[in-house]
């Protein structure tokens, strides 16, 4: 390799074309879905969240310079049975925290919870009624937890904006609630599923995988569930060539 003339030619060209130096149309008509930072709400935007979010915003901005149709997705952890330890947290304490309560109150609550459940065991039910309440649409439930979700995305956005990180769906785990079950039906209706100690499982044994449980038995759901929505409606609404998480 002549170095010279190598660097002369890069040097060039990149006074020629500026700030679209290394873009090209190589991705032109082909649409990326990329899930990427996808922090827990009603916690802070923690430091090993940076990985995540930085990796997914390079590999976002290279795709864009490489002319796909590129949408970022932040994947918010926003559902599952925390929130039911979170919910049962706040109506035992939530008047000990300011009305402007912030993420870190939040925290404080949960940790407080943590610690008792773990010397009461009718604790660990009550967060689990908690958690159904909010599946079934429960209007107390629905609205404390709207507020915990608007709490942290103001802060997570407070961070983003520093770190010049842009998404183009904040759509979370619960965004796939009530698309979940038509995903279950098709699961069944293939001879995919199985009842196993009152759970809804799907076998991967041949696989020399455990099974993936979809439905526990008390009808809750887990992140798989909501997972299988999630790539499910990616598909139906941006049709991607590839989805890539990181």
């Amino acid at each position: 390799l002549n170095r010279r003339a190598f660097m002369e030619h890069v040097l060039q060209r990149i006074h020629q074309q500026g700030q679209d130096y290394g873009n090209s149309e190589a991705g032109k008509g082909q649409t990326i879905t990329i899930d990427f930072s996808s922090p827990n709400i009603a916690k802070p935007l923690g430091v090993h969240h940076l990985c995540s979010t930085m990796i997914g915003n390079s590999i976002y901005r290279s795709f864009k310079a490489l002319g796909y149709n590129v949408i970022g997705i932040n994947h918010l952890g926003d559902w599952g049975t925390q929130f039911g330890v979170m919910l049962s947290a706040f109506m035992r304490w939530g008047d000990s925290i300011p009305e402007d309560f912030t993420v870190n109150d939040l925290v404080g609550l949960y940790q407080r919870y943590s610690r008792e459940m773990a010397e009461d065991e009718a604790m660990a039910g009550e967060a689990r009624e908690w958690f159904l309440k909010l599946e079934q649409g429960d209007e107390v439930a629905r609205e404390h937890w709207n507020r915990f979700r608007e709490v942290s995305l103001k802060e997570f956005e407070r961070v983003y904006e520093r770190l010049d990180v842009h998404f183009d769906s904040y759509a979370g785990e619960s965004f796939y609630n009530d698309k979940m079950d038509e995903v279950l039906e098709r699961i069944e209706s293939a001879g995919l599923s199985k009842i196993s100690r009152d759970a809804l499982v799907v076998d991967l044994e041949e696989y020399n995988m455990p099974p993936c449980i979809l439905k526990k038995s008390d009808e809750a759901t887990l992140y798989a569930t909501r997972d299988l929505a999630a790539i499910e409606f990616r598909k139906t609404e941006y049709e991607f060539d590839k989805n890539l998480y990181v």
